[in-house]
């Protein structure tokens, strides 16, 4: 790359790495977690930096894809990086992402169960329990 578009580039992937779309947010991803420089980056996928860079703005291989193989060894090949490398990378980005997503929800509340049963419920600040018909529904199993 020359000077003047490798600096375009280069700021390309920059703003590439806040988009999920792009290969650039799974790598920026594994280089955090890795506490990669760049060129240890690119040095472990097999690349050069500029090459880096390319695959950087690449579309992103979705993992559940039937192509993802097929996908991951085309942009691997267009940046001269190893494709078992790159896979090993979104493997592992998205593994974690999933695990963080998933103790998000977990500490979030979010997983919320209702109640069906009238004697599930708390008691009034009177001591007794809602009457029948009082909000709750109960079910019958008679």
């Amino acid at each position: 790359m020359d000077d003047g578009s490798g600096k375009l580039l280069r700021a390309a992937a920059a703003r590439a790495a806040d988009r999920s779309f792009f290969l650039a947010s799974q790598l920026a991803a594994y280089q955090s977690l890795h506490s990669l420089t760049e060129a240890d980056l690119a040095a472990w996928l097999g690349c050069q930096p500029d090459g880096l860079v390319t695959l950087a703005l690449c579309r992103r291989p979705e993992i559940s894809a039937s192509s993802f193989r097929a996908e991951v060894e085309k942009v691997a090949a267009r940046a001269g990086a190893k494709p078992e490398r790159v896979a090993e990378a979104l493997r592992e980005v998205e593994a974690i992402m999933a695990f963080r997503r998933a103790r998000q929800v977990q500490n979030g509340g979010m997983l919320l169960a209702a109640r069906d049963r009238v004697d599930d419920a708390p008691e009034c600040p009177d001591g007794d329990k809602p009457k029948k018909g009082g909000g709750r529904r109960r079910r019958n199993n008679d």
